[in-house]
């Protein structure tokens, strides 16, 4: 359905270079940019931001963070069919990432059913991220 939308297929380069990802991986600083409701302001930059913007004007924005305000990783959560599409024309992949962050060992926010460590604990120190 997505696809009915779009305009003419992606460069060239594009395929190649989605080629290498896959469901999972992690990417160091991704960009990272969400959906935001400057009427609703819910988080700090989003409140900056309905602060700066006259309250006639305000709706929902397309926020990109800053580098440094990103998170320090993210995983790939598209599946790896949509990376690719390698049988769909034209080509344009569709790729969702979300953010990771390190946790200390011992947080208690690991103690919480929906939180999944990506690496488990024999694991070596500096073996968890691909490189």
């Amino acid at each position: 359905m997505i696809q009915q939308g779009l305009g003419d297929p992606w460069p060239d380069e594009v395929h190649p270079a989605a080629q290498p990802f896959l469901q999972g991986h992690l990417i160091e600083s991704p960009p990272f940019a969400y959906a935001a409701d400057l009427r609703y302001p819910v988080w700090r930059l989003t409140r900056t931001l309905a602060a700066e913007t006259a309250e006639d004007e305000r709706g929902v924005e397309v926020v990109e963070l800053d580098e440094e305000y990103r998170p320090p990783y993210g995983i790939i959560t598209s599946q790896s069919c949509d990376l690719t599409e390698e049988d769909r024309e034209p080509n344009q992949p569709w790729f969702g990432v979300y953010p990771v962050y390190k946790v200390a060992t011992d947080a208690k926010l690991l103690n919480r059913d929906y939180i999944y460590r990506l690496d488990p604990p024999d694991l070596d120190e500096g073996r968890g991220l691909p490189t």
